[in-house]
């Protein structure tokens, strides 16, 4: 938020990870007599997976799982983890589709009208692009020729366009207190495993308990990443929810401080935060916050993903679709003025001028053609004979031809050196009302303009221009269109949720670390990790994991699980960040291949 300046699916190796923690992997198998479902029943029982994952067992299909509401339809009750109706009939859960739009691109309000100054300032900022956390830039898909001018190589600004008007079943939260359910058969080979050849059969080299059978040999193996560009992806299934500025915790707040403390320490058994009684941060209540992340009538529920993009093993979101990083002129690094885009122009090309000095550049040749004229003179002044008059001829067309490319090509160097400058015509580092030239360009991870809900119409859109944080290397909170030369309106005032499985080993190292606005709070196996609540400037956060965190964050050698919670509740600006390094998912996860 800059009020801050007045005050697809996921890929299928993480599905892998995601849904045996959520469905298991007992088969739901329709029985077809008595004996039959008391035989599917008592495999049921048995079968460590079932019970491990939270799932029913019924006795006419096996393993299986329902939520009241959500999968069931409105006259079918959830019985023994069955959608059942009064007849007794068994149905599916109900699917939900989602159209995408792209995001408005109407004229914003008169800036007259915008908000001033900041009363917080942020904790640190995200550094350029070659510090410790971003590392250093250049990865394959980036632009090899980046624009020198402030803002995006990227004509789109949204990396992550999704569908609009979208009403989802609220999704069941993913494992966030481990053991989480990797089971035998789901093709990753976790701890207690041997092999894991995607089922769990016997008499193929891996047993239906994923140990290696006699005799065979199994070679434990990783697929690697999806990429874009020659860069490794990772796709974060999210979920986003738009509210209307009438919500109560979401609009003009009129506050603007970083407030640690609102939230428990853990989730409740839903896999959601829970506000402390009492607390403040511009929340009305307890009541109010238990809104924010399950799907309601004061809120537009759209699922989408968050696509980070990798440099070397780390990965973050970027401000392109590709890939392409956010950016700007270094401060300092540029030069100028000017109080219009066409007086920088007009600077550049008197830059270029004084640097090369035509006139001067020439003045030999100019000199040479001169005496060349006053030789070919004097000669046909003291009567010099023919062939002497055609050499000196020879030399003063020798001679002007020299000045002719001399100028000719000072010109072309002083249209080329124009050129280039104007195209490095910016808002200055130092005053984003100027325009300079010539700056150093910096590149940074995350993004200034995170909008994921920008395809939703209707009651919860609110939309407006998005101003641009000093922390992207924009000085005095400038209005997006100022850097991007587009003025696009965005929808404001929703949250984020994301849950990542992750594997953890004894010896790791990993860390996440986020950069943005407003409220995020990170949860390692449902355990606070990063609190940064309240409506607030872009601020950071970091957590690691490795042995000697485990014991914090209850860490089990096998899948974990991440949860990020995000809420965007105030005006002008949306800053996201989120980068997780040391986590093995440039590899992809382990799977085995065997041979009897």
């Amino acid at each position: 938020m800059h009020r801050r300046f007045l005050n697809r699916l996921p890929p299928a190796w993480l599905l892998l990870y995601v849904v045996p923690a959520m469905l298991g992997s007992c088969a739901r198998r329709a029985g077809s007599g008595p004996q039959q479902n008391e035989q599917l029943y008592a495999e049921c029982e048995q079968h460590s997976d079932c019970r491990g994952s939270g799932l029913l067992c019924d006795e006419r299909r096996g393993c299986v799982e329902c939520l009241e509401d959500d999968d069931c339809k409105r006259s079918q009750s959830c019985s023994l983890g069955l959608c059942e109706s009064d007849s007794s009939e068994q149905n599916a859960p109900s699917e939900h589709d989602a159209a995408a739009e792209k995001p408005s691109t109407s004229k914003p309000a008169d800036e007259t009208n915008r908000p001033g100054t900041t009363d917080a300032e942020p904790d640190a900022a995200p550094a350029p692009v070659d510090d410790p956390v971003n590392g250093p830039s250049g990865p394959a898909n980036t632009p090899t020729d980046p624009a020198p001018s402030v803002g995006p190589a990227s004509p789109d600004p949204d990396p992550n366009p999704t569908p609009a008007n979208s009403q989802p079943a609220e999704p069941t939260p993913p494992c966030a207190q481990p053991p989480c359910a990797a089971s035998c058969g789901d093709g990753i080979v976790a701890s207690g495993e041997a092999c894991d050849d995607g089922n769990a059969m016997d008499g193929d080299g891996c047993s239906s308990t994923c140990q290696v059978e006699g005799g065979a040999t199994c070679e434990i193996t990783r697929n690697g990443c999806e990429k874009i560009g020659g860069v490794c992806v990772l796709r974060v299934p999210a979920t986003f929810r738009d509210f209307s500025g009438d919500h109560l915790d979401f609009g003009d707040l009129g506050c603007s401080t970083l407030s640690t403390g609102l939230v428990q320490s853990e989730l409740d058994d839903q896999g959601r935060p829970v506000l402390i009684d009492g607390t403040n941060g511009c929340i009305r209540s307890k009541q109010s916050f238990a809104e924010w992340y399950v799907d309601g009538a004061n809120s537009v529920t759209v699922p989408g993903e968050l696509v980070l993009f990798a440099d070397g093993d780390a990965f973050s979101n970027r401000y392109g679709p590709n890939g392409e990083r956010w950016t700007v002129s270094e401060t300092g690094s540029d030069s100028g003025g000017s109080t219009s885009l066409e007086d920088c122009e007009s600077y550049c090309e008197q830059v270029a001028r004084n640097t090369y000095l035509c006139d001067n550049t020439c003045a030999p040749a100019i000199n040479a053609a001169a005496q060349a004229e006053f030789q070919l003179t004097r000669a046909r002044n003291e009567g010099a004979d023919a062939n002497t008059i055609a050499d000196l001829e020879q030399d003063v067309a020798d001679a002007q031809l020299a000045v002719e490319i001399c100028e000719t090509e000072c010109d072309a160097a002083v249209e080329d050196e124009t050129a280039t400058c104007s195209a490095s015509c910016a808002p200055c580092s130092f005053d984003a009302s100027l325009w300079c030239s010539g700056g150093k360009t910096v590149q940074y991870d995350g993004t200034p303009t995170f909008f994921p809900v920008d395809g939703v119409d209707g009651p919860t859109r609110d939309p407006d221009e998005a101003q641009i944080p000093e922390e992207y290397g924009a000085a005095g909170y400038p209005w997006e269109s100022r850097i991007t030369g587009e003025a696009a309106e965005h929808n404001f005032y929703f949250t984020t949720e994301m849950h990542v499985p992750f594997e953890y080993e004894p010896g790791m190292h990993a860390s996440v670390t986020f950069v943005g606005d407003d409220d995020a709070w990170l949860f390692i196996n449902g355990k606070l990790a990063i609190d940064l609540g309240g409506p607030h400037v872009p601020e950071l956060g970091s957590a690691t994991i490795e042995d000697s965190t485990a014991a914090q964050y209850g860490l089990v050698e096998g899948i974990n699980t991440l949860s990020i919670f995000h809420a965007e509740r105030e005006k002008y600006g949306s800053t996201f960040r989120l980068t997780l390094s040391g986590f093995g998912f440039e590899a992809g996860p382990p799977l085995s291949v065997c041979t009897p």
